[in-house]
């Protein structure tokens, strides 16, 4: 049934969404990534077209990630072999020699070979995280201004040492991510906010130059995939979501949508991303969990580092007890003193009291006690 003016219709390619951004519920309604067989899809398109129809609006909730889901397979239309992936889909779309508009499209997992470099200290991005950035260094500031030029898109690449303030290329690591700037605040005429949504992992493979901003050659990183969801891996996904909840249940800052989120996902490699979100990791540890690109071996680092992490917590959660504890005695015992001081004050005792205090006081000085031992003597006749 087609309820749009004869002249245009939509061609929707797939359902649902891979990406957990905090701002959008569309994963929660819609599920993951669905593409749709290409087959179908040009079939589809090609009814239109001789039933009249002059444009398309090709739609779905990320079209520009059509194929990914099914690691793009060969297809068939007319006789014909053809890779279910976007840019094959666009080419023939284009071949009916009519109007096609691209909807709701994110460069994701399609990127641009070159592209500026922010340098970022002290944090490693992964893909799914939205965060807002500060800028003020002078290559960073141009870098952002190149990227808003164009497509927004912008290479995030960690420093080695934060505290180098102009950092080379040697000075950076080779695998980083790339951010779409999704809003810019400018703050004074020299800094300025930019709260960045980042995509997909990246390899800088070249410095094409370093001033006024880096920019570079970069590939997208070829992450190792399983082909099924073997009972070890799916054991692997059970353990890592039970552990995760468990931490942050430790730390009070679990709560039904964290809940809800870590639970929803299916795929093991956006698992392990989503969970570096509520971590706080060193810069090294959390480098190694972005260069490690067997999705299952992270999987296996995330695990161990989970583990590690509950029991730091637990013993941190018990020495603060225990100290609480230690504080709300000491407060009671001085409550108590001070009531007894009162009463003996009333009952007319207290200047004998004080008397036979400063007598020992004396005593324990004139004895010439350690000066550990002497404090705690002190601390005692108090």
């Amino acid at each position: 049934v087609k309820l749009t003016p004869k002249h245009y219709a939509y061609l929707k390619i797939s359902e649902g969404c891979n990406h957990s951004c905090s701002f959008c519920i569309i994963p929660s309604l819609r599920g993951p990534l669905e593409t749709f067989p290409i087959e179908s899809v040009l079939q589809t398109a090609e009814n239109l077209v001789k039933a009249g129809v002059k444009e398309l609006l090709v739609i779905g909730q990320d079209t520009s990630a059509y194929g990914l889901d099914v690691k793009y397979p060969t297809g068939f239309y007319n006789g014909r072999p053809i890779k279910t992936r976007f840019y094959e889909l666009c080419e023939a779309l284009g071949r009916f020699g009519i109007w096609v508009r691209l909807h709701y499209g994110y460069p994701y997992p399609h990127v641009d070979k070159v592209l500026p470099l922010m340098a970022v200290r002290d944090i490693v991005l992964f893909p799914s995280m939205v965060v807002p950035l500060f800028v003020g260094r002078p290559r960073s500031l141009r870098a952002v201004e190149k990227a808003l030029s164009q497509d927004k898109l912008i290479a995030l690449v960690t420093q080695k040492n934060s505290r180098i303030e102009n950092p080379k290329p040697k000075d950076l690591y080779k695998i980083g991510t790339v951010g779409l700037i999704l809003k810019t605040i400018y703050l004074s005429e020299n800094r300025l906010k930019v709260v960045v949504q980042v995509l997909s992992r990246i390899e800088v493979k070249e410095f094409l130059q370093e001033d006024p901003y880096f920019e570079i050659r970069i590939e997208p990183c070829k992450e190792k995939e399983p082909e099924i969801i073997t009972p070890e891996v799916e054991a692997l996904m059970r353990t890592v979501k039970e552990n995760v909840e468990k931490l942050l249940a430790l730390k009070g800052v679990l709560n039904p949508e964290i809940s809800s989120a870590i639970q929803s996902v299916e795929e093991p490699g956006r698992l392990c991303d989503l969970i570096t979100i509520y971590l706080k990791l060193k810069v090294k540890t959390a480098q190694e969990l972005l260069e490690t690109l067997d999705i299952v071996e992270r999987l296996k680092k995330i695990s161990e580092i989970l583990l590690q992490e509950i029991e730091i917590t637990t013993l941190q959660n018990k020495i603060q007890s225990e100290a609480q504890e230690e504080i709300g005695r000491s407060q009671g015992e001085y409550f108590l003193r001070e009531q007894l001081r009162a009463i003996k004050r009333e009952l007319g005792e207290f200047e004998d009291i004080d008397t036979e205090i400063e007598e020992l006081q004396r005593k324990i000085k004139k004895a010439k006690m350690p000066k550990e031992v002497e404090k705690e003597a002190l601390k005692q006749l108090k």
